[in-house]
C-alpha cells in the first residue's frame, strides 16, 4: 500500500502484503507469503520468515528472529533481540520478554507458553 513504510535497505520476498501504516524499518528481511496488517511494524534488521502474519499494531522490535509460519494477534509485541519459533501463535496483546519455542502459544503479559 502507498501508505505503508518500507525502509530502502529492507530486503522483501514475493507476495508480500504491506497494508496501511505498516512499517519495515532499516535492514529488516521479510521472506514470501507475509501479511503485515495496519499498524504492524517490524523492527530495523528484525527477520520474519515465510508465511506470516502480523494483525493489527502487532511489534516485532529490532532484531527479533521470526520464523516460519507464526501468527501474531493484534497488539502482541516481541521484544528487542528475541526468537520466535515456527508455527507459534503470539496471542493478542501478548508481550513476549524471552524467546518463544516452535509450535507454541504464548499468552498474557509477561507471554507465557503453552505447547499445542
Amino acid at each position: 500500500h502507498p501508505a505503508a513504510y518500507i525502509a530502502e535497505s529492507a530486503k522483501l520476498g514475493t507476495g508480500i502484503i504491506a497494508a496501511p501504516f505498516a512499517f519495515v524499518g532499516a535492514r529488516a528481511s521479510i521472506a514470501d507469503h507475509c501479511l503485515l496488517n495496519v499498524h504492524s511494524s517490524v523492527g530495523h534488521e528484525a527477520v520474519l520468515g515465510a508465511y506470516c502474519v502480523l494483525s493489527p499494531y502487532a511489534d516485532i522490535n529490532g532484531g527479533g528472529l521470526i520464523e516460519d509460519s507464526v501468527f501474531m494477534g493484534a497488539h502482541a509485541c516481541i521484544m528487542p533481540r528475541l526468537k520466535v519459533g515456527r508455527q507459534s501463535k503470539i496471542a493478542s496483546g501478548a508481550v513476549a520478554y524471552n524467546d518463544i519455542p516452535s509450535q507454541t502459544t504464548a499468552l498474557g503479559n509477561p507471554a507465557a507458553c503453552r505447547s499445542k
